[in-house]
């Protein structure tokens, strides 16, 4: 692979030099997200420890990918701190997202699932950090000129989307060759390039080598940048044509349509974001003006940007007067806030006269900043969105401005971390209608499941078949906390439950149907309770005729199928607490959920 470019020989050898370097970090990378992988299988330190394993894991993620960037840019004493900076940052986030995680019934304890939004808001923050901080580096001030944020910003993001790339048909290739070579009954190719000590070394050298060849054939990106932003120019007057047409048509309308979409903030905040988008595409680095056409849209859009998000601030007031704070709505807060600071700085350059949209470069630069801020009081305890919503939700619980029966007491134990566990932890201790139902809240374990009816009112949701049948005694009394039925989990909902010996033991089981090829077969173990066996599966059979009894069990293993009028559907057991032979690990759980009677 030639990592080198035809320039002088100095420069080939410099370029030969950050490649090695380049593809040593990928490799020490792939290494080290090894060994952390690794240490999750066999349950090892460091993954024992949630934050500290989610923490190593996003500085070994992103640390090296910084380093890789600003090889061929950065002075080294900066190039090496910024690196550490990176580091600490991504630990410091990732840190903080699996210790608001502990206790989640529903978080994972591996380290890529446990950045759910800690990976792309780490990413964001290291790109315009990184891309602050070489601008700076190379004009040797502060605030640098604008050229020198926009083309390494547009080229390492190309380079990035082009690395990625790469790297897939990287291993689509090795795929296809490890299939040519089992054609002929080799499958050393394919033994190798399954293991896990293999394919995250080779994948970090990989994306190292695609960065280092688009650092040093910049012609490549370049020209991808060209199209890229062309292309995207010339769609800013479409956009500004449509968005301006919805803001004439809002008088004859009025606003009530749009508040009745539930949905309008998030609408009016993305045309907004993709207008900028659009418009920093038609103004590029702001040394040659565009078409006319283009111009006039890019003021057009600039103009257009305020009355949207003045619309969606609005949007957004009136959901949180009216039912309070969520994560959600506080993270649209955030985004409605940066957007009106690209807004504001937009409509200026756009009314000023003078050169085009020149005051957009200082607009730019400062959003920039702006973005850090704002990440570092969301993602941080400082303005935590799900402690700040649990505080809000909570706070009008108490003062009586939400009922009891219907406050969302799921949102504080599965959606709002650690801080919502603790206040429904607070509530529980109440010795009324609260407490009662912050208790039973407690108990589940899976969001969809709610607290289940008495006995006797569970009971009548079920229809039994064949007619004049009765559920077998102890059945309605089983845990249903972890099991998902229609009739369960809402008192509008009924379930249709079949009498049928699988066994031949003499006693009927429970099969309850979730659709025409899905039944959930409940059986009583030998301490005499009920719970879910596992499933019957397989083409559609005639419910009619399951209905009026016609249906048998056929033999087979670990236990008898099921025949409906000439259809079988095979039987998939629910395994609990089997070891494999191999590995040590468990069998996954078999849960089928999909499809249900709403009889």
């Amino acid at each position: 692979m030639d990592l080198s470019v035809e320039d002088s020989p100095a420069d080939g050898r410099e370029a030969r030099r950050i490649g090695a370097i380049r593809m040593v970090v990928g490799l020490v990378q792939g290494l080290l997200v090894y060994l952390l992988t690794e240490s999750h299988e066999q349950k090892l330190w460091p993954s024992t420890d949630p934050v500290l394993y989610a923490a190593l894991g996003a500085a070994a993620l992103f640390a090296p990918l910084v380093l890789i960037a600003g090889l061929a840019s950065l002075r080294r004493p900066v190039l090496v701190g910024w690196t550490l900076a990176s580091a600490a940052i991504a630990a410091g986030l990732a840190g903080y997202e699996a210790w608001r995680n502990i206790g989640d019934p529903m978080a994972y304890a591996y380290w890529p699932w446990t950045l759910t939004q800690g990976a792309p808001l780490t990413a964001a923050v290291l790109f315009i950090g990184n891309h602050l901080l070489e601008a700076s580096e190379t004009d040797r001030k502060f605030i640098a000129a604008y050229p020198s944020y926009f083309s390494p910003a547009w080229k390492h993001g190309l380079q990035g989307v082009l690395s990625v790339i790469f790297t897939a048909i990287f291993w689509g290739l090795l795929r296809l060759g490890a299939e040519l070579f089992r054609l002929i009954h080799i499958t050393l190719l394919a033994d190798i390039i399954d293991k896990a000590w293999f394919y995250w070394p080779a994948t970090g050298v990989a994306f190292a080598a695609a960065v280092h060849l688009t650092d040093v054939r910049p012609a490549v990106v370049q020209g991808v940048r060209v199209v890229a932003l062309t292309l995207l120019a010339w769609l800013t007057p479409l956009l500004a044509v449509l968005a301006g047409a919805f803001l004439l048509a809002l008088p004859f309308t009025g606003l009530q349509p749009l508040w009745q979409t539930k949905a309008a903030a998030t609408i009016l905040l993305s045309a907004a974001s993709m207008l900028i988008l659009l418009t920093n595409a038609t103004y590029q680095d702001g040394a040659q003006p565009p078409t006319a056409v283009l111009r006039w849209a890019g003021r057009a859009a600039g103009v257009i940007l305020v009355p949207l998000v003045v619309l969606a601030g609005i949007g957004l007031w009136l959901r949180i007067q009216q039912y309070g704070l969520t994560p959600q709505r506080i993270l649209a807060s955030a985004w409605a806030v940066i957007v009106a600071a690209y807004a504001a700085g937009y409509a200026f350059a756009a009314v000023r006269p003078g050169g085009w949209m020149k005051p957009l470069e200082r607009t730019n630069v400062a959003a920039a900043w702006l973005i850090l801020v704002v990440a570092a009081l969301l993602f941080t305890p400082l303005a935590d969105p799900a402690r700040l919503s649990v505080g809000d939700q909570v706070a009008r619980l108490e003062a009586g401005r939400i009922k009891p029966e219907a406050f969302d007491y799921n949102f504080l134990h599965f959606r709002a971390a650690r801080y919502g566990r603790e206040a429904l932890a607070r509530l529980a201790a109440r010795k009324d209608a609260i407490g009662a139902r912050a208790v039973d809240t407690e108990k589940q374990q899976y969001p969809w499941a709610t607290p289940v009816a008495a006995p006797q009112t569970l009971a009548s949701r079920f229809n039994v078949y064949p007619a004049g049948g009765v559920l077998p005694e102890g059945f309605i009394d089983q845990d249903w906390n972890t099991t998902f039925l229609p009739c369960v989990q809402a008192a509008d909902k009924r379930c249709d439950a079949y009498l049928v010996d699988l066994d031949g033991d003499g006693a009927p089981e429970v099969l309850v149907e979730l659709s025409d090829a899905n039944l959930m077969v409940f059986g009583r173990g030998s301490d005499g309770k009920w719970s879910q066996t596992g499933n019957l599966n397989g083409c559609p059979v005639d419910l009619k005729a399951l209905h009026s009894g016609q249906a048998r069990a056929v033999p087979a293993e670990p236990h008898s199928d099921l025949e409906v009028n000439g259809q079988r559907l095979r039987f998939t057991p629910m395994w609990k607490g089997e070891i494999c032979p191999k590995t040590g690990r468990p069998l996954a759980t078999v849960v089928y959920v999909s499809g249900a009677s709403e009889r």
